[in-house]
Parts: C-alpha cells; sequence; structure tokens
C-alpha cells in the first residue's frame, strides 16, 4: 500500500498543486481505509465497495475526531486517484456519502409533538395548498426529518 500511496500523493503533488501539508493530510485520512485487512495490496482493491466506504465514513464521522467533511473530500480524491490507475472500474466516489459539517456543540433542535401538532393545525386543509402541505408535513414526520 506504501507505494500505492506514494503515488497517490505525487498526483496530488504535480497534477493537483496541493502543498505538502494538505498531502500528508489527505494521506494520513486515506491510509486507514487502505491498511485495514479489506485492502492489503493493489489486488485486494476490487474487495471495496460502496458498504465498505459508508461504513468507514459512519465509524470516522461517529468518533467526532475531526471534520468528517475533509475525510470525505480526500476519500473522493483518492477514488477518482484509483479509477485514473485503472484499479477500481465503477465510480465510487458517488458512494461516498455526504456528511453534515456542523460546529462541535450545535445539535439540531427538533419539535415537541405540541409545535408539531400547532404546525399541522396551521395548515388550510380544505384548500389544496393545505392539503399539499399537511401531506409534505406527515412525509417530514415520517422520516424524522
Amino acid at each position: 500500500m506504501d507505494v500505492l500511496l506514494t503515488r497517490y500523493a505525487g498526483q496530488l503533488r504535480h497534477q493537483r498543486g496541493l502543498s505538502e501539508s494538505t498531502i500528508g493530510y489527505y494521506l494520513e485520512l486515506v491510509r486507514p481505509l487502505l491498511c485495514t485487512e479489506i485492502v492489503s495490496d493493489e489486488t485486494d482493491l476490487a474487495k471495496l465497495d460502496a458498504s465498505t466506504l459508508i461504513g468507514f465514513v459512519t465509524q470516522y464521522s461517529a468518533s467526532g475526531v475531526r471534520a468528517p467533511r475533509r475525510l470525505t473530500t480526500a476519500l473522493r480524491s483518492l477514488l477518482r486517484f484509483l479509477r485514473r490507475e485503472g484499479l477500481l472500474s465503477p465510480a465510487f466516489d458517488d458512494a461516498v456519502p455526504t456528511v453534515a459539517d456542523r460546529p462541535s456543540g450545535v445539535l439540531d433542535r427538533s419539535l415537541t409533538p405540541a409545535d408539531l401538532a400547532a404546525l399541522v393545525a396551521a395548515c388550510d386543509r380544505p384548500g389544496s395548498v393545505g392539503l399539499r402541505d399537511s401531506a409534505i408535513l406527515a412525509v417530514l414526520v415520517r422520516l424524522g426529518l
């Protein structure tokens, strides 16, 4: 894997023009994925799939160590490189999930049942716009959004 990461670093340096500190940061972020038991050499890259990528990003995001958006940027960059090198055939960079990059300590505020009831009651149900609004609210509630 070190040879592959060296080639990737060279591509970041010469083709993308990234600074050495950025290259080092990208390598630090993607190395754990490439150094797992799933990928021990270039031939094992065929074992890499979307669920592995999603699990890797989810585990990293749950650790709360750093901004997960930077990880997804580095992963997409690595996957594009691997595709250009002929080591990955499908466009796996599309499989990397997007993540919210919220400032630490900021949590989503959810509606209380009373707030939700007031919101639904505010819809003008006899009218077509009110029916549409209440249907949208019902979908949002069921999806947990």
